[in-house]
């Protein structure tokens, strides 16, 4: 399901959507757990895989490849997955009633979806029609008058 939107839109638009839709579907699995709606927590928890699948989770290696050299995208990739394992080895222990419980974490998720969706505005540029040279260029420092000399 993800070809037709990444072909459809823009890289920036399908990060900015996807990351609101985390923070809506957090949002809402949160409040649906806090009533004890287990129905409403499944719902919430298939519409966040849904929307994680058509935007973030595709674009997120899209963009990672445009945007960077090789040596960086071995570190961009390096960081996916290890996020990945923080996040498997983390979560069991954040969602035990003692500690934040179902509802704390998924509102927790809320909130670091909304810092995500802030991020996402402000520092993520749209590669779309750029030719490669255009997109590796986005994130290069800017030359600051400093000149370097080769002998």
């Amino acid at each position: 399901m993800s070809v037709p939107a990444i072909k459809n839109f823009n890289r920036r638009t399908l990060l900015l959507s996807g990351q609101f839709s985390f923070f809506a579907c957090h949002a809402f699995i949160g409040y649906m757990s806090y009533i004890g709606n287990e129905s409403g927590v499944l719902a919430g928890i298939f519409v966040f895989v849904l929307a994680f699948s058509m935007t973030s989770g595709p674009i997120a290696w899209v963009y990672a490849a445009e945007t960077s050299v090789d040596v960086g995208l071995g570190f961009i990739l390096m960081t996916l997955y290890g996020d990945v394992v923080v996040l498997s080895q983390i979560c069991p222990i954040l969602f035990e009633p003692q500690n934040f419980g179902p509802t704390g974490v998924f509102f927790m998720f809320s909130g670091f979806a909304l810092v995500g969706l802030i991020f996402v505005w402000v520092y993520i540029k749209e590669t779309s029609g750029l030719t490669d040279k255009e997109k590796k260029a986005i994130f290069k420092p800017k030359d600051k008058g400093m000149k370097v000399y080769m002998e």
